[in-house]
């Protein structure tokens, strides 16, 4: 049976887990989210456990610098504040501070602006260091 979209665009444990690197000597998170399609609310839980299993896995207990790359992310409208929510919660639980990708496609730039994130918008100016 031919899936529907392509494999690399579903969320599964597997797939998530490919999608992180955790890079020790810096303490950063590397997510790689690009593409990626969020289409329910298992896939939101999927992600966000598979980003606390990362963090635990590398870091331990300590919270870690995140970089971020959504570009051509795909998320039904309906599942926004929900990914947002459980997005804002991982950075108070996981992060020390989250910078997106220089890589922003149009699409989530326009989003990022609606939502009035100020957290990001933020740190898109500083960047990681300070």
């Amino acid at each position: 049976m031919v899936p529907l979209f392509p494999i690399s665009g579903l969320v599964t444990d597997q797939s998530i887990a490919e999608r992180l690197s955790y890079d020790p000597k810096r303490n950063t998170l590397f997510v790689n989210f690009k593409d990626l399609t969020i289409s329910s609310e298992q896939d939101i839980k999927t992600i966000v456990d598979g980003i606390r299993a990362r963090v635990k896995q590398g870091a331990g207990d300590k919270k870690v610098k995140c970089v971020a790359n959504y570009t051509d992310v795909s998320i039904r409208k309906d599942l926004i504040p929900a990914y947002w929510a459980a997005a804002q919660e991982l950075g108070k639980q996981c992060y020390l501070r989250c910078a997106l990708s220089r890589q922003l496609s149009s699409r989530r730039h326009r989003l990022t602006q609606a939502l009035a994130l100020p957290q990001y918008r933020a740190v898109q100016r500083r960047g990681l260091r300070g």
